[in-house]
């Protein structure tokens, strides 16, 4: 007998795992996501917020730091009664007459929160941009100023103190910042139709303004960079001439808050600013309530005076 012959089925196995490899162009798109989603994140924490602005509570002057505010919430002011983040940031507010430096925020400080120090207050900005510059000047200046009038003392002090205090962030004033060899050059940051107009100056090296008046308005000064001299000037006989001299001169600095602000009235007299700087350029707003379109110019020998127009670049029609 032949021997029994037995089939034996084939054994199935399963197919080896693939392996999938990740092409070095989807690794890149992976890393520079989360590079983008990391840049998204910092610039959510730069960017501008509420505390950015002025605003100025009932019986004081609201005084900020920007950086403290981000992440507290709506800005107390704007925000609702108990909103987020509202009570951390009511303790920011300090309150002053104007014209001074706080020396405490006891009057609106909370159980959580001390005293804030002197040093901290005189280096906190009222204002850190165009904007809420503007919105601050149209509160504290008078709506209607009269051409001529007398110096208003408490505008003068409440301007100053804004200004003083005033830090605007060199990014944003330099997109209107032109130079030109020939002049120094003005550029309107800032307007408000028979109250105030707001002037940006740029100052090549060595370059001055001829001696002028002010047509009766209020002349706020505040240095943005490097240095200026104010040199000031008398009235002659008359009104219609300065007298030869200067009778006084100031230097205004950019990098000293307590030398970075002037004012100027016909009141007190004439001037004339220049950068004496033969290396560096300088930069100064300049604040005029009410505006004027022109102005009388002097020549230093005492000769009459003549008017000349306020020329300034992409200034309203």
């Amino acid at each position: 007998a032949s021997p029994t012959q037995v089939e034996v089925a084939p054994v199935e196995r399963d197919p080896p795992p693939v392996v999938s490899r990740a092409r070095p162009s989807q690794l890149w798109a992976v890393v520079m996501g989360a590079v983008r989603a990391a840049a998204g994140q910092w610039r959510a924490l730069r960017r501008p917020t509420d505390a950015s602005r002025c605003f100025r509570p009932a019986g004081g002057t609201c005084i900020r730091q920007a950086t403290a505010l981000r992440g507290l919430g709506s800005f107390p002011g704007h925000a609702a009664a108990g909103a987020p983040g509202a009570a951390g940031a009511a303790r920011l507010f300090v309150t002053a007459a104007p014209g001074k430096l706080p020396l405490s925020n006891a009057a609106a400080s909370t159980s959580e929160a001390p005293a804030a120090s002197a040093d901290f207050e005189e280096l906190t900005p009222y204002c850190l941009d165009l904007r809420g510059l503007n919105e601050r000047l149209r509160s504290e200046l008078p709506a209607r100023p009269e051409r001529g009038a007398p110096i208003d003392p408490d505008v003068v002090d409440r301007i100053s103190d804004v200004l003083r205090h005033t830090k605007l962030n060199p990014r944003e004033w330099k997109q209107h910042a032109i130079f030109r060899r020939g002049r120094y050059t003005r550029n309107i940051v800032g307007y408000s139709p028979g109250q105030y107009v707001a002037l940006l100056l740029c100052w090549e090296r060595g370059q001055q303004s001829p001696i002028h008046d002010h047509s009766g308005a209020h002349c706020f000064m505040k240095m943005l960079s490097g240095k200026l001299k104010e040199e000031r000037f008398e009235w002659a006989e008359g009104g219609l001439a300065a007298k030869p001299g200067a009778v006084g001169e100031t230097v205004l600095d950019a990098s000293k808050q307590e030398e970075s602000v002037a004012f100027a009235h016909d009141a007190v007299g004439l001037h004339r600013v220049s950068n004496p700087d033969g290396e560096e350029v300088a930069v100064s707003l300049h604040v005029y309530s009410p505006p004027f379109e022109d102005c009388l110019v002097f020549p230093p020998t005492g000769g009459a005076a003549k008017r000349a127009p306020m020329v300034s670049i992409n200034g309203p029609s």
